[in-house]
């Protein structure tokens, strides 16, 4: 009400979508510690990268857990991507145990990342490459028609088909 969303015209429908996410959430954190959020910090040969966890707890086995919390649907590739594997080498660089989860809300699933050894040290060779590149300059664009760049919105938009858009009641 504070913000005006309950005036929105979808209010009951963007309501049944996030009450069983909070809820699913709130489940998940149960018998957990909540830990403040800190950056963490990985470092490569002249770069460093700060890796902000979503969410950090403290298990009742005193081990930390380090969660990416995703609202929408997991992908195939997530629990391999760099964005994984850096999330990976940050958390068990500050605590050696630590666990890394991804949560995804609309699923209500959450699932532990691990990466082998092997895998690790390859995922941070292709980071330290990308830091390169970056210092270099390049990075060139990789438009999509799927997803505006960093977009935090819950639904992905596609391309805006040409002509006058109508609402049809």
């Amino acid at each position: 009400t504070t913000h005006g969303l309950a005036d929105h015209g979808y209010a009951k429908e963007y309501k049944d979508f996030a009450l069983p996410m909070v809820r699913y959430f709130a489940s998940v954190r149960r018998n957990h510690t909540p830990q403040p959020i800190a950056a963490l910090s990985l470092k490569f040969e002249s770069e460093e990268i700060i890796v902000l966890p979503d969410d950090v707890l403290l298990r009742p086995d005193g081990k930390r857990t380090f969660r990416r919390v995703k609202t929408g649907h997991e992908r195939s590739d997530d629990a391999e991507s760099v964005d994984a594997a850096a999330l990976i080498l940050a958390a068990q660089q500050a605590f050696p145990d630590a666990i890394v989860e991804l949560i995804y809300l609309s699923d209500e699933k959450a699932a532990v990342v691990s990466m082998t050894a092997k895998k690790l040290e390859y995922r941070r060779e292709k980071l330290n490459q990308f830091l390169k590149e970056i210092r270099l300059g390049q990075f060139p664009a990789n438009p999509s028609s799927r997803t505006c760049p960093n977009c935090p919105a819950f639904f992905i938009c596609g391309t805006t088909p040409d002509g006058k858009l109508q609402r049809k009641f």
